[in-house]
């Protein structure tokens, strides 16, 4: 499951995402490469001066983490689109960095 915020200068929304991800682990886990599609609730389908067609999108992804424990390191590319299933379809896509700590 995700959540996304989105903020611009003038507007703000958000996406609710539920679907699975496949994570392969390679190197005895220092590095996974990670792939997944999900099902997305957009509630406002226009975000700024872009029409999304209607509520419902598609999310999918592909990235890479690289872990030197604790610390994990990653990048994903994210793509969210309806599929054409509504007379707009301009869909977003986000590259996105990230770093964390594993517990």
């Amino acid at each position: 499951m995700g959540v996304i915020y989105l903020e611009s200068r003038d507007d703000e929304s958000g996406m609710l995402a539920v679907g699975a991800d496949l994570v392969l682990g390679f190197w005895d886990d220092a590095m996974e490469f990670e792939i997944g599609f999900r099902p997305t609730w957009m509630p406002d389908q226009e975000y700024g001066k872009d029409d999304y067609g209607g509520w419902l999108q598609f999310t999918s992804h592909v990235g890479l983490a690289i872990n030197w424990q604790p610390m994990v390191l990653n990048y994903r590319f994210q793509h969210t689109s309806n599929g054409s299933m509504y007379d707009a379809n301009p869909g977003l896509n986000l590259h996105m960095v990230g770093m964390g700590y594993r517990f």
